[in-house]
């Protein structure tokens, strides 16, 4: 029964505190992109099927987006930091040669970093945590070692807690934090919950701006990050087309297929920037106030047309 107790009780520690980082229970990065060594790095992507133009415009667009987020958190005493980057893979030929540059797609990056706005709100979440967590394992010491546990009573009692534990987490997040999710050269935008806002304060330059609201937030998405909170804006920038497809995804605007195929001789090269769809998620007042900074010019004067 000991080693029962002792191993039930680490698994619940586990589930409400995960492995130590300065933000917590914010999102945490997925590397050490400020230690990086990003020489190395590019050279190992030469690994894959990509050319050293795709991997100049991934070391640019890092750069900018970087500066971009540096500059909205110094102007608000807000604390930032890098949480995951993502990138095409490339492409090869039947033969196993590398696609040539002139033909290849476009190569589609992302950049997603984390704002601590409000770092009050940050320890409050932090300290309700622990609280929680040790509670919780006190309850389930105090069940286990009953001479006669009623099983079904603790049962709704840690549900009742999970459900306590994911509004609430949820309710600090988007008090804590703005999560802001840059991609470009991407085919689809997805989007999460029902549209609240179709003309969100759309910034000059910007194709479409809007405000949606997520009743159901998965708050341990490990893909998308904006499906964790309540509350997330898509802006879109470039060729998109803005109907939205069924799911409320909205698609690249594609008038010749030959762009995008694996054949032909691209007029854009697969390293110049057609479209940025941005996600912002968590609190609502302050993504607002990032909208401007974040899809302003830098970004606007990237794009080509066809």
């Amino acid at each position: 029964m000991k080693k029962f107790l002792v191993m039930i009780c680490l698994l619940l520690a586990a589930r409400v505190m995960p492995a130590q980082c300065v933000y917590l229970p914010a999102d945490c990065p997925s590397d050490d992109y400020v230690g990086k060594d990003r020489g190395a790095d590019s050279i190992d992507k030469l690994n894959n099927p990509v050319v050293p133009q795709e991997i100049s415009m991934e070391n640019r667009l890092r750069l900018l987006t970087g500066d971009i987020i540096t500059k909205l958190a110094a102007g608000n005493n807000w604390q930032a930091v890098e949480l995951d980057e993502e990138f095409s893979s490339g492409y090869r030929l039947t033969d196993g040669s590398v696609l040539a540059y002139g033909k290849r797609p476009p190569h589609w990056c992302q950049f997603t970093y984390e704002i601590i706005v409000n770092n009050d709100s940050l320890l409050l979440w932090r300290s309700w945590l622990e609280e929680f967590a040790q509670r919780r394992v006190q309850e389930t010491k105090e069940y286990l070692t009953q001479s006669n546990p009623d099983r079904e009573k603790w049962m709704a009692a840690d549900k009742k807690a999970e459900s306590d534990r994911k509004s609430l987490t949820v309710r600090f997040r988007d008090a804590s934090i703005v999560v802001i999710q840059f991609d470009f050269n991407l085919d689809i935008a997805e989007t999460s919950g029902t549209m609240v806002s179709a003309n969100w304060n759309t910034p000059a330059g910007v194709a479409l701006a809007r405000l949606y609201n997520n009743n159901e937030p998965i708050f341990n998405d490990p893909v998308n990050t904006f499906n964790r909170s309540r509350n997330m804006a898509l802006l879109l920038l470039g060729g998109w087309n803005l109907k939205p497809d069924e799911y409320n995804y909205y698609h690249r605007a594609v008038t010749d297929k030959t762009s995008i195929d694996k054949a032909s001789d691209k007029k854009i090269k697969c390293d110049r920037v057609q479209n940025v769809a941005i996600h912002l998620s968590g609190n609502k007042k302050a993504m607002q106030s990032c909208l401007s900074t974040v899809a302003g010019s830098e970004l606007q004067n990237l794009i080509v047309k066809e």
